[in-house]
């Protein structure tokens, strides 16, 4: 339950009509204008930031209008308006701001807002930008729990009302370094406002799953120009897989990374850099078994294993797989069925060769628009080759984009083996 702080009426004169400046959290986040705006006859005190983003300001203006209307329209006076509010930023991206109102007139009244914003994409967020019904359903349930096991009283009508796993309810929410926080307010759960943290990495979130919003590419994609897709395979390797992110960072070019459950532990910080500049992580099974010398059940414990190891330390989902040795028939389709099967059109057999000027060769004497490039980021010979590779295909007019990208983008024209 938070605590508000008391003002006093020499400070709230001192401070009528100025703004300061609030450091929330230390260093991480950055300065933001704190404004106090009051009327002491008429007991308002309202305190919110001033930030960078124009979306933002123009909600709060909004916010504060509504309630100084709803000060004047429906609370006889003496009334009092108090609004305060706490700020984070978390990664760099997502500001969230979380307003407490109190209002009291003939009636007391308190409410919580919130606001997440998308530095990013420019976006306030939503509850359902973060997550399914299906989450929902396992927050309301753990929450359901917490607040039972902690021996409070949830047989009643209020509580079973908004703790239900419904959107709406769960509408006030922000981001903390390592949870997502829903806000209550008074008289919905329990009489008293009640928060409750849910840890973001329990949290296979629709916009990590969607590879929209958390994960979201930088480059921007010129559909008059044509694409290809760069693809490595049996990764990730803890400094050869670096390297060949910094060139293809560099290059502002992307690629399609298939890896092995077994390589993933201790290369997590790897994955999210991977993902977070752009580029896409496919599945290639725990272990790299011919998946078509093995039973359904073999099959999809190869699939699912390492499925399961990305979402549970990244958070991420694959939408894409690439069997080992691109072996697949009619029964390893079915099993993999909520994927893309991809395997690929140009092979630089650099796990064969590991020369530099082979696999350079290989791939600007035979590409053609639409193509998936089958790579292995293993070998430092690969490492080589890429640094010259993609120069070269760029000043040639080539995009570097993700398989997924190729083939929104191109369907059916997917080259193919």
């Amino acid at each position: 339950m938070k605590i508000r702080k008391i003002v006093s009426a020499f400070l709230c004169f001192l401070l009528c009509g100025c703004s300061i400046s609030k450091n929330q959290t230390g260093s991480s986040i950055e300065e933001v204008e704190h404004v106090v705006k009051t009327k002491y006859a008429q007991k308002v005190y309202i305190q919110y930031p001033k930030t960078s983003y124009d979306k933002v300001n123009n909600e709060i203006t909004k916010m504060i209008k509504m309630y100084e209307n709803k000060a004047k329209k429906i609370y006889i006076h003496p009334d009092e308006l108090n609004i305060s509010y706490e700020i984070t930023l978390q990664n760099s991206r997502y500001l969230s701001i979380v307003f407490y109102i109190y209002l009291c007139g003939n009636n007391a009244y308190d409410d919580i807002k919130t606001m997440v914003y998308d530095i990013k994409k420019d976006k306030l967020l939503s509850i359902e930008d973060i997550i399914n019904e299906k989450q929902l359903i396992n927050i309301s349930n753990e929450m359901i729990d917490d607040f039972k096991n902690a021996n409070l009283s949830i047989e009643n009508d209020n509580f079973r009302i908004h703790s239900a796993p419904i959107m709406k309810n769960y509408q006030r929410f922000t981001f903390t370094s390592n949870s997502i926080k829903f806000y209550f307010p008074k008289n919905t759960l329990f009489y008293d406002k009640t928060e409750f943290e849910y840890p973001i990495k329990k949290i296979k979130t629709a916009q990590v799953q969607n590879n929209e919003v958390l994960y979201e590419p930088f480059q921007k994609i010129d559909e008059t120009k044509p694409m290809i897709a760069l693809t490595f395979d049996d990764g990730p390797h803890k400094f050869n897989t670096k390297k060949i992110l910094d060139i293809l960072n560099e290059n502002q070019a992307k690629a399609t990374f298939f890896v092995l459950g077994t390589n993933i532990e201790n290369n997590e910080e790897l994955l999210k850099s991977m993902i977070f500049h752009g580029n896409e992580i496919g599945n290639h099974t725990y272990s790299h078994k011919q998946l078509t010398k093995l039973s359904k059940k073999e099959i999809e414990e190869e699939i699912q294993q390492t499925q399961n190891i990305l979402q549970n330390n990244i958070h991420y989902c694959a939408k894409v797989l690439r069997p080992p040795y691109g072996s697949h028939n009619s029964l390893v389709d079915s099993c993999a069925s909520s994927y893309r099967v991809v395997t690929w059109s140009l092979d630089t057999l650099d796990w064969k060769y590991r020369n530099t000027e082979k696999i350079v060769d290989e791939v600007i004497s035979n590409v053609k628009e639409g193509d998936i490039i089958l790579m292995h980021d293993l070998y430092k010979t690969t490492v080589d080759a890429v640094a010259i590779i993609i120069p070269k295909l760029k000043s040639m007019g080539y995009q570097f984009v993700t398989v997924s990208e190729l083939y929104k983008y191109y369907g059916d024209k997917v080259r193919k083996s």
